[in-house]
């Protein structure tokens, strides 16, 4: 009933009886509205402050016009968000003959098929966590599929072989040692890139757990979700002893090129 809705439960006093100039409402679902409802009444103030004294959400006049309307904006670059491409013709299908002059005019169609905001000022904080979330995950997989760790491991372990060869071939010592010395240069800036990458790696994986639970809890705070994101986790078995035996040897391969290469500079 309405008298739920109204201030102190008074019975709903609608200005247009009385007289008084309404301004038409934006047009929204019945479905949508009955939710909005349903999630309001159920807080624990009853959506006070959320009603009018009709009984009817709070809202302001249709805020879209007919005619372009946008405000001057100084010191933004006017170019900024330009994308231009070139003017070609399509053919003579599209285009229409001007019986004044008989010049061919072409009629520009755009169509969109979806806009996708990445931000908007009516965000609810779920709709910020849930665009966060996805972003996260976007850059995630784009990690992911370069595979540049395992490019790392298979560039560093040629670069290894390249030092064993090199150090068991029979080379003049004075073009040897310079050539071991540019190889370990490069050897340690890639396990340099090799750590950076994981890091970064395990760090997005970490923020993107967090920004997940933090979506969850506010679902379940709030009793309803206005998103439709999920997480989904894949576990993949692994062996801690076969793992644990690769960084010992990563490790010990590092120890070795830092011993050799301050043996080089000693003699």
């Amino acid at each position: 009933p309405l008298e739920t809705k109204t201030p102190d439960e008074n019975p709903p006093v609608f200005d247009e009886d009385i007289g008084l100039y309404v301004g038409q409402r934006p047009k929204v679902s019945i479905g949508n509205l009955a939710t909005m409802e349903n999630r309001l009444l159920r807080r624990p103030d009853m959506g006070k402050g959320w009603f009018g004294k009709d009984g009817l959400i709070l809202t302001t006049p249709e805020p879209t016009h007919k005619l372009i309307i946008r405000p001057l904006i100084i010191g933004e670059d006017p170019n900024r968000h330009l994308i231009y491409r070139e003017p070609r013709m399509a053919g003579n299908s599209t285009a229409i003959i001007n019986k004044t002059d008989g010049v061919k005019d072409c009629q520009l169609e755009i169509y969109l098929g979806s806009i996708h905001f990445s931000h908007h000022p009516l965000f609810s904080r779920e709709h910020v966590l849930s665009q966060f979330l996805s972003k996260q995950c976007e850059v995630y997989h784009k990690i992911d599929r370069s595979r540049l760790i395992e490019q790392y491991r298979e560039q560093l372990k040629a670069l290894q072989y390249s030092i064993q060869d090199l150090k068991q071939s029979q080379t003049d010592p004075m073009q040897a040692s310079e050539q071991l010395e540019r190889y370990r240069l490069e050897v340690r800036a890639k396990r340099q890139q090799l750590k950076q990458t994981g890091a970064t790696e395990y760090q997005l994986m970490q923020n993107i757990l967090k920004t997940w639970r933090e979506l969850k809890q506010l679902r379940e705070d709030q009793g309803y979700s206005c998103t439709t994101s999920q997480l989904v986790i894949h576990r993949f078995g692994s062996d801690a002893m076969i793992e644990q035996s690769l960084r010992d040897r990563d490790i010990e391969a590092e120890l070795m090129e830092r011993r050799g290469s301050r043996s080089n500079y000693d003699s």
